[in-house]
């Protein structure tokens, strides 16, 4: 048992910011994920609270990415659907936001992807914000994903992380990943 507690504070006691820390956390993810529950709870007794981010990632439940394209959703919604291997897609809007979303939670992965409008088009100037949940305990693969985005859109940086809007629906990002 010492041997696994060395590990698991040598894994998350770095500093560092950015997908080397993630890529740390997955590599350790695959070291105990076939173990007990016993050790899985060591692990989360272990981390301190500055790295509870990476034990939420390393859960592989929801994902935040971002990318900037002057193109519509609407024109986008097919490409989505490759990306992600569904075809429960649809569109909708309201007076700010404009929306492609998964119809329902029953399926392996619940997609919100949303942009700001101003009824013509879409703010290009805004990022599209896209919200990757699975449903069925299915992992997740942030930088398999973000290179899916990257080449199906053909679009510069995808950003993965932390954004939301604010309540003037201007997006805040408080941690970012660019791949």
């Amino acid at each position: 048992m010492p041997n696994i507690i060395y590990e698991i504070r040598a894994k998350f006691s770095v500093l560092s910011k950015g997908s080397y820390l993630l890529e740390m956390a997955l590599d350790f993810y695959k070291l105990i994920r076939n173990k007990n529950a016993q050790i899985n709870q060591l692990v989360q007794a272990c981390l301190p609270c500055s790295d509870s981010y990476i034990w939420s990632c390393v859960q592989f439940k929801k994902m935040k990415f971002w990318i900037y394209i002057k193109k519509e959703l609407t024109d986008l919604q097919s490409d989505f659907e490759k990306i992600f291997e569904v075809d429960n897609l649809y569109r909708d809007y309201e007076n700010v936001w404009e929306w492609i979303e998964s119809s329902d939670r029953k399926s392996n992965l619940y997609l919100n992807i949303s942009r700001p409008h101003d009824w013509k088009k879409g703010e290009y100037d805004k990022p599209i914000m896209i919200e990757v949940e699975s449903n069925n305990g299915t992992e997740l693969d942030e930088s398999e994903i973000a290179y899916k985005i990257k080449e199906q859109l053909n679009c510069g940086e995808v950003y993965a992380g932390e954004i939301h809007a604010d309540k003037n629906d201007n997006p805040v990002i408080t941690e970012e990943r660019r791949y």
